[in-house]
């Protein structure tokens, strides 16, 4: 019974690390949406695909951009998998948000053709006081960010949990 507490214990120490405090976030709950933004808190950029979902090919980067030059192409649609899990797809693009090759270190943040499989699957994570997310990629164990998080044009990348201004993001409908 002991080994079994202990284990219990673990894990749940463990979920708390990865998630942040419960104090200052909760989980949002799986539910469908209909078309909407992901700005990035400290930057205030939109997510946008790389040239704009033009010509699309998978593994292209993501960028943080300026909302009134992005021509359409930094809408999403999130689709609920179950809990408080969604496919993140692009409705210009039609493919879906996945962890990619590294960019300098780090995991960046691409697109592929759609799938049900962790690697197309992000876990949401709201903050109490304004209601912003975090967005976690459940294969890859990090939340999405800008690589630098302070200036649009930045290369959307993937990074441990950290509660950083640069982490949270707003997704309007939500």
């Amino acid at each position: 019974m002991q080994r079994l507490l202990t284990r219990l214990l673990l894990v749940l120490g463990m979920l708390g690390a990865l998630l942040g405090s419960a104090a200052t976030a909760t989980t949002a709950h799986a539910r469908p949406l209909a078309t909407t933004h992901i700005v990035n808190i400290k930057t205030g950029g939109s997510l946008l695909p790389h040239n704009w979902g033009d010509g699309f090919q998978d593994g292209w980067v993501h960028y943080v951009w300026d909302r009134g030059q992005t021509l359409g192409a930094d809408q999403w649609e999130f689709e609920p998998v179950a809990g408080f899990t969604y496919i993140i797809r692009n409705t210009k693009t039609g493919m879906c948000l996945k962890p990619g090759a590294p960019w300098f270190n780090k995991p960046r943040v691409t697109e592929g053709t759609c799938g049900t499989g962790l690697e197309f699957q992000w876990q949401l994570t709201q903050r109490a006081l304004d209601g912003a997310y975090k967005i976690y990629s459940r294969s890859a164990g990090q939340i999405m960010t800008p690589y630098y998080g302070n200036n649009l044009g930045e290369v959307v990348v993937l990074e441990p949990n950290s509660n950083a201004e640069k982490v949270w993001w707003s997704i309007d409908g939500l």
